[in-house]
């Protein structure tokens, strides 16, 4: 049941992630769609689309990371001899 749990629960965050590349639909014609990058009071009118899409990546990125996170995927993190977590981390299937 454990490893059920971490599978939905990793596909959730990694579905929550991509929820956010609605920002950039563009056929979005009702006036209440939630989704919007065409006002903003912080950032100027020729900034938008660039920060917009800085920002919407590193979400994603980290949103996918928090997924394989939660799958058991250590990362980057060394696994070998001399290493201080070679002992206390058990191998990894990813």
């Amino acid at each position: 049941m454990d490893v059920v749990l971490r599978i939905v629960v990793g596909l959730l965050l990694l579905a929550h992630g991509l929820v956010h590349l609605l920002y950039f639909v563009t056929s979005a014609d009702d006036p209440k769609f939630p989704f919007t990058i065409t006002s903003s009071w912080l950032v100027p009118e020729p900034a938008r689309r660039p920060v917009a899409t800085v920002l919407v990546a590193v979400t994603i990125v980290a949103f996918a990371l928090l997924g394989l996170a939660v799958w058991g995927c250590r990362g980057w993190r060394r696994s070998g001899r001399g290493s201080r977590s070679s002992g206390r981390w058990p191998r990894s299937r990813c």
